[in-house]
């Protein structure tokens, strides 16, 4: 029986994107919702830029990371990669932006909401992610080097679950060995949640961040853990081990 492993996702990059019907562009709107979101606690975004086509409220970049979220003409675009903010604050920041929107600009319905979760994870039992992929989850023996007459320098498989019950979401999943660091695997989620009213989309909104974090962090990686054990490699005998040899 597999035995389940604990993982120390490292997340590269939370993205969403709520969609709504067009509006003209107002560059005092975007003045407002920014003036608003200095009146909370704590200011999300210091800078404000606006631009033909909408507004980019940023913060100061970090080391190669990036913050930001744009109001566009048909969508709220937030961005955070390789910044130091948590899942859970990035959910809060969502729903504090997307209500101030929709307050200041009369938006009654965000139509779709997208989000994506990106995050290395490491496995336990192998070194190489490729390994772990090729032998342990796929059962890959010599089948690929012997059709091809190669071997494959990244694995992965792509999963698509269907809303539920329990969800409205569509979940398109990635899992594939890491190009740029062999020993992790890369996932993503791209979740793609149906409409929110007004009404409701003050915890929505956050409630689907949310929900996408967790079917990577608890779903997948429960999945993964079932292959996460030590196996043979192929071609070793290991059925007489601790027998001793007939003199």
């Amino acid at each position: 029986m597999a035995r389940l492993m604990l993982y120390a996702p490292r997340t590269v990059a939370l993205v969403t994107e709520l969609h709504h019907a067009a509006l003209p562009h107002d560059p005092e709107a975007v003045v407002k919702i920014h003036q608003s979101l200095r009146q909370g606690r704590a200011l999300p975004y210091e800078h404000l830029q606006v631009t033909a086509q909408g507004a980019i409220f940023a913060n100061q970049p970090e080391t190669g990371g990036t913050s930001f979220a744009a109001c566009l003409p048909d969508r709220l675009r937030f961005c955070e990669e390789l910044s130091s903010i948590t899942h859970d604050d990035f959910a809060a920041r969502v729903r504090l932006v997307a209500r101030q929107v929709a307050a200041l600009r009369d938006i009654g319905e965000y139509t779709q909401q997208i989000v994506t979760v990106r995050t290395l994870v490491n496995p336990q039992a192998y070194d190489d992610s490729r390994e772990f992929l090729k032998h342990a989850v796929y059962g890959f023996d010599d089948e690929i080097e012997t059709g091809f007459g190669r071997g494959a320098a990244l694995f992965g498989m792509r999963l698509v679950f269907p809303p539920t019950e329990d969800s409205s979401a569509t979940h398109a999943l990635r899992i594939e060995s890491c190009a740029s660091d062999p020993r992790s695997l890369y996932l993503e989620d791209v979740a793609t949640f149906g409409s929110i009213a007004y009404d409701g989309m003050i915890d929505a909104v956050e409630a689907n961040v949310l929900e996408t974090y967790r079917f990577v962090t608890e779903q997948t990686m429960r999945f993964l853990a079932t292959f996460d054990v030590a196996v043979p490699p192929p071609g070793e005998d290991t059925s007489g081990e601790g027998e001793l040899d007939e003199e």
